[in-house]
Order: structure tokens, then C-alpha cells, then sequence
């Protein structure tokens, strides 16, 4: 009974340091590999034919490697955005992208969440330049073409391979990333943040996926 209350008593210091959930925090306390929902798809592909993590020069599995042997799940969400950009020279808007995977990598985060708000999410495969992509969304003609319903109010952005904006006065904030893929092609990627919860974060996160359809076929027919 004593070894089960200190076991308790050690969860609970972990969970208020890290902010995990009692189990993963229980399984870091009892060093045992973690299992992350992830983690087998990711393994199961070949380093060489995985896409490169946005602008960096790794992979999300190589990254994934790294940040668990630097000890990052048991650092603050801060101390590993820092890690990133000083260790490794990660791109500012990457270090929060790249921290934020690896904590709902380890458990720290629900699937949507981001502090006390919820974020919707899609991405697409588009077979265009990273720019047409970009401009089908910062040109306000071409966005009404296949966004409609949605007013978005564009963000200063410092960089080219983003694009911010904010959705009908007060629903949040959109921040579209355009990587680029082989043979010409883009992943879009949305991320509708700072929803009040995760009821209307799946309910944007359909919206969005539909409308990334309607841009995709518009785009490719062009």
C-alpha cells in the first residue's frame, strides 16, 4: 500500500510540472517505453521515402528520436520551442509547429487542443507551386471562388510559407502553412486555432477538409 501511495504521489508531482495525463505520466514514472497513437505508422515508413518536416532537414520520425533522447517530455512547452531554435536552428514559426506535434505526440495534449482553447485541423495535397497555393488564399477574388460563407481578415505574416487570418470578427484565427512536395506539388495544411471547444473544433475541422476538396479541384483544373 506504501509503494502504491508514493507511486501516486510521484504521478501527481510529474502531471504539475508537465501537464501529461496520469497514465502517460504513470508509464514515465515506471520507464516504460511509451506507445503513442503515432508512433507505429510513423515508424513503418522508410526514413528515405518519408517527407521532410516542413523547412528543416529531417523527418517528423527523426525529430520525434531527438526530442525524446534530449528529454523533452519532461521539459515545459517553452524550454523545447528554445531547444529547437538555438540547438538546431528551427525557423521561429517552426519550433511552436514542431512542439506542439511532440506533445500530443507524448499525451501532454488532446488531439485539438492548445492550452485552454481547441484548434480544427485539415490538410491536402495540392498539384500546384507553393505560391498558386498561396495566392488562391491571400487573393481575396480567387478565395471567394471556392471559400464562401467564411470572411477572413488577412495577418501581417513574416513568413512566405504561411499565410494568418482572422474569421468572422471573433471565431478564431486560421494559420495555413504551404509546404512543398515533389513533382510541383503543395501540402496545405490548416490550423483554426483558439476555438472555445473541442464540439466546434470538430465541426470546423469538417468544414475545412470540404473546402480543401473544393480548392483542390479548382486549382488542378486551372
Amino acid at each position: 500500500m506504501t509503494q502504491k501511495r508514493s507511486l501516486k504521489r510521484r504521478v501527481r508531482e510529474r502531471i504539475s510540472k508537465t501537464g501529461e495525463r496520469y497514465t502517460a505520466a504513470r508509464r514515465q514514472i515506471l520507464a516504460k517505453p511509451p506507445e503513442p497513437e503515432r508512433a507505429r505508422p510513423l515508424a513503418a515508413v522508410p526514413l528515405a521515402a518519408e517527407p521532410l518536416h516542413g523547412p528543416t532537414n529531417r523527418t517528423w520520425t527523426e525529430w520525434i528520436r531527438l526530442l525524446d533522447e534530449s528529454g523533452a517530455a519532461d521539459r515545459s512547452h517553452r524550454d523545447i520551442a528554445r531547444w529547437l531554435g538555438t540547438e538546431h536552428g528551427v525557423p521561429d514559426w517552426w519550433t511552436q509547429d514542431i512542439t506542439v506535434r511532440y506533445e500530443k505526440h507524448i499525451g501532454r495534449r488532446v488531439v485539438g487542443q492548445r492550452g485552454d482553447t481547441f484548434s480544427a485541423s485539415a490538410t491536402k495535397t495540392i498539384h500546384v507551386p507553393p505560391e498558386v497555393a498561396r495566392a488562391a488564399w491571400t487573393d481575396g477574388n480567387r478565395r471567394a471562388r471556392w471559400l464562401r460563407d467564411v470572411h477572413l481578415s488577412q495577418r501581417p505574416n513574416r513568413v512566405q510559407v504561411a499565410a494568418r487570418f482572422d474569421v468572422n470578427d471573433g471565431e478564431g484565427r486560421v494559420v495555413v502553412s504551404f509546404d512543398p512536395r515533389r513533382d510541383s506539388r503543395t501540402l496545405v495544411a490548416i490550423e483554426h486555432e483558439k476555438l472555445p471547444d473541442a464540439d466546434l473544433a470538430k465541426r470546423w475541422t469538417r468544414f475545412w477538409r470540404e473546402r480543401l476538396v473544393a480548392l483542390k479541384e479548382m486549382l488542378e483544373s486551372e
